[in-house]
């Protein structure tokens, strides 16, 4: 009888014995889950993270693949799981070594106060005392800064300073701190915070403000036109004397400005005239124009043109040309420094009909002086030396608005030849009251 007909007689199938191939491939089907149901980028991104990262790498690729394919998710932790076992561990950094007991309880002293530079300066102490647990107190007092509460500020307080600091105005802002601090001593730390807050956020807004009227002011320079942008002044003064000497004096000025983007122009004319007891005492007329062309970071390129007439000092005519290099000396808000100097020719023609021709060199200075809204300080000099004359004139004023359009001035001038003419004095002064009309 064969062995299939014991078999069908007893109604038991025959035993099957697997392969070694057939065994292998049975354990390794069942260790990694089927690849097809695991979409194959999630596959390789999975292999690649267990390639070159540790438990932690893999761990989050997986999450992340599993939340771009959600209805795979299942799957993908089921084919990560194998990655995760064959993964080396993530390196932990050793812990910090730790604090001397009586180093944490200086620092812990040092928050509880609520005074952020005591503590600052604590921590600073405690870190160079013990360079080895730097780490550690740094870590230390983190936490306990991150967890210290904002000082308390009365409601009212708070509020007058935020409407100090909506204003705008950084000293407005300031004076206010000053009388918080001053009513509520207790508040101090926390009205400094608030207020070093909103004088930053202030500044800020300033700094901004100023940058967009500079480029806004600029923007209006580049673009006038040859007899755009001429602003002046006309000045007038009279007097009178009457009684053992009469004396009539009169001074009548003109001055133009323009400033451009590149360049500055200004213009100046004047006649000084007095008669005393019937006869002519004085008479000088002056024009003077001067060009500035501006290289920038305060230097510019300066050169003036100027004609004189004095008979009582002596010359019918004198023309004065110069060029050179001039600097801004000081420029601040309410302030104003301007100096220049460079070579200059002069030609005079006296009054007995000779004349001389002369090289020499010639400086100027120009000072503004806003004392106040309304009230300003000036000081306009020059100098020319040339061939043992030096010429010197200088007019000091305060100049007073007293309306949008009228000003008062008083000024003082002063002009001085080291070699006047054979019985000419070498100094005149004349000081002057006069009004001014801007326009």
């Amino acid at each position: 009888m064969k062995w299939s007909d014991m078999h069908s007689l007893s109604g038991r199938r025959p035993r099957r014995t697997l392969t070694p191939l057939a065994a292998c491939a049975l354990a390794l089907a069942m260790a990694v889950p089927a690849r097809a149901e695991v979409p194959p980028p999630v596959q390789q991104m999975i292999e690649e993270a267990a390639r070159i990262g540790n438990v932690t790498t893999v761990a989050a690729v997986i999450e992340v693949a599993k939340s771009a394919y959600p209805e795979q998710a299942e799957e993908i932790a089921a084919y990560g799981e194998h990655f995760l076992a064959q993964a080396r561990p993530a390196e932990v950094p050793p812990p910090p070594p730790p604090i001397a007991p009586e180093v944490e309880a200086m620092i812990r002293e040092a928050a509880r106060t609520g005074d952020n530079a005591t503590f600052a300066h604590v921590l600073a102490v405690a870190r160079a005392a013990n360079p080895d647990e730097a780490a550690a107190i740094d870590a230390l007092g983190g936490r306990l800064l991150a967890q210290a509460p904002r000082p308390p500020i009365s409601p009212e307080i708070e509020a007058m300073l935020l409407e100090a600091g909506r204003t705008g105005d950084a000293t407005t802002l300031a004076s206010v701190v000053k009388v918080a601090k001053a009513e509520k001593p207790a508040e101090t730390q926390a009205i400094d915070q608030l207020g070093i807050k909103l004088m930053t956020d202030v500044q800020a807004k300033a700094r901004e403000a100023a940058t967009r009227a500079r480029e806004a002011e600029e923007a209006r320079l580049a673009s006038l036109g040859a007899f755009d942008g001429w602003s002046g002044q006309g000045e007038a003064g009279f007097g009178l004397t009457t009684g053992n000497t009469d004396q009539v004096s009169a001074l009548i000025g003109l001055k133009l400005n323009k400033d451009g983007l590149k360049a500055r122009h200004r213009i100046a004319a004047s006649l000084d005239y007095q008669k005393t007891d019937g006869q002519l005492s004085r008479e000088r007329s002056v024009v003077t124009y001067g060009f500035n062309y501006l290289l920038g970071q305060g230097l510019y390129l300066s050169s003036s043109l100027g004609w004189e007439r004095d008979e009582f000092a002596g010359f019918a005519r004198r023309f004065t040309e110069s060029l050179g290099l001039g600097y801004r000396l000081v420029e601040r808000p309410g302030m104003t420094l301007d100096v220049d100097g460079g070579p200059a020719l002069r030609q005079t023609r006296f009054t007995d009909g000779t004349g001389d021709d002369e090289f020499g060199v010639r400086a100027s200075l120009a000072w503004r002086w806003t004392i106040r809204d309304g009230f300003t300080a000036s000081e306009d000099a020059s100098i020319v030396s040339s061939d043992g004359n030096t010429t010197l004139i200088s007019t000091s004023a305060l100049t007073a608005k007293l309306t949008s359009f009228i000003s008062a001035r008083m000024s003082f001038n002063i002009q001085s030849e080291t070699d006047p003419l054979p019985g000419r004095r070498a100094t005149d002064t004349a000081t002057r009251a006069s009004l001014v009309y801007s326009f």
